[in-house]
């Protein structure tokens, strides 16, 4: 039986020492265009995964906290940036709200 290779996973979301970081482009967007992105949090906040090794498909938990949206807002679509967990591709969420 072949092993499987571990990767590191690394929050979507900076820590607050990463304000202004271009390395992270995740985002919310609104069917109005509206953008919000990431919000730094404080380390050790609950819940949240900084990076851990893990195998691929073993699930993990992390916190992103985005800004304020249009309330009217109906539709949006999340892109979170690629890194080494997706194979460097960005993912994208069609979210539907009530």
């Amino acid at each position: 039986m072949q092993e499987q290779k571990r990767l590191w996973y690394h929050s979507f979301a900076p820590g607050w020492s990463d304000v202004g970081s271009t390395d992270f482009f995740s985002y919310i967007r609104d069917e109005h265009g509206n953008t919000s992105t990431i919000i730094p949090i404080r380390f050790g906040f609950d819940g949240r995964t900084l990076n851990r090794e893990m195998l691929p498909l073993e699930p993990t938990t992390d916190v992103l906290l985005f800004g304020d949206w249009t309330p009217k807002s109906k539709n949006l679509k999340m892109t979170l940036a690629g890194n080494q967990m997706t194979d460097y591709k960005d993912l994208i969420f069609n979210l539907e709200l009530p």
